[in-house]
């Protein structure tokens, strides 16, 4: 397919977490192998670790497959490590450093970006001392594994604010309190992106600018939940932070595609604007019918797909 569109960018293009070729082969490779906590205590935390270097050890051929079709730039699954911050069955992840430093030699050899985006129940700005505790024992193992396979300053750690809690100003001020509370490699690495329903740009910016955290711009999120100005107006601010930090910028950009997204969606971007030659063999083809019906399961259908770039 040429290119029918033309573009000034010149960063680098990833995708989140499980990438959808691979996934469908046989023997499958991913990185997100769980269970129920129920396995857990039947079987004993080997069974969990085991599963835990399995979702490790395939990080290496997605890594390589990515390189062969320029993906330098992949999001983590924070399901790597099963419940390792739960309450009652966490554990630490130190028996995996060995594995996870090889995988990032690799990562650095190649020149990839690797970054994390931990779950929405990571709030800092909790009034719960409980949601508190675990956010930083969770953020903090999620540094902890990139310093295991070390990283750069360029892999950073994605959160939310979260909720309200009645106060945006108080959440605000509970988050900036927690946020130092943090392990020094989690602070380094934590990074704030606006969201669709509470925080706006413009709502985060000013706790931005007073920690020196950067921030993600989510282009679809701020579509949603727009701040007073356009989003092209923070930029040079939002820049600005990332520049004296030292770490690249980093955005998400959402936009519909009927039938795929994870690196489909990168292949699309890539087709459309030139940026790099594409595989076919590896593209799949928009699905001839979609439906609504999931036998239950969530559905993604008709819900855009993300890139992220930097």
């Amino acid at each position: 397919m040429s290119s029918s569109k033309s573009t000034d960018f010149r960063g680098r293009l990833g995708y989140a977490c499980l990438n959808t070729v691979l996934r469908a082969q046989k023997p499958s490779i991913y990185s997100s192998r769980t269970c129920r906590l129920d396995t857990i205590k039947t079987k004993g935390l080997n069974f969990v670790k085991g599963l835990a270097m399995a979702n490790v050890r395939d990080i290496e051929p997605m890594l390589r497959w990515n390189e062969t079709h320029h993906i330098r730039f992949l999001r983590l699954s924070s399901d790597m490590f099963p419940f390792m911050s739960h309450a009652e069955l966490g554990y630490p992840i130190d028996f995996a450093e060995t594995e996870l430093r090889r995988i990032g030699q690799l990562a650095n050899t190649l020149g990839h970006r690797l970054t994390f985006h931990p779950g929405q129940f990571n709030q800092l700005g909790s009034p719960s001392a409980k949601v508190i505790d675990n956010s930083l024992w969770e953020l903090d193992q999620h540094a902890q594994i990139l310093d295991f396979m070390h990283m750069p300053a360029d892999s950073v750690m994605i959160i939310h604010m979260g909720g309200m809690y009645g106060s945006k100003s108080d959440t605000l001020e509970r988050f900036a309190a927690n946020f130092r509370r943090l392990s020094p490699s989690a602070q380094a690495r934590l990074v704030l992106e606006n969201d669709e329903i509470c925080y706006s740009v413009a709502d985060l910016m000013p706790l931005c600018e007073r920690l020196s955290i950067p921030l993600v711009l989510d282009w679809h999120h701020d579509d949603i939940n727009p701040s007073p100005e356009p989003p092209e107006s923070y930029l040079p601010a939002i820049r600005a932070i990332w520049e004296r930090r030292g770490i690249r910028p980093k955005q998400h950009y959402s936009e519909g595609r009927r039938g795929g997204d994870k690196e489909q969606a990168v292949f699309q971007l890539y087709e459309i604007y030139g940026l790099h030659p594409v595989d076919p063999t590896v593209v799949r083809p928009p699905a001839a019918e979609e439906t609504t019906q999931t036998k239950g399961r969530k559905s993604s259908k008709n819900h855009p797909v993300a890139s992220n770039f930097g």
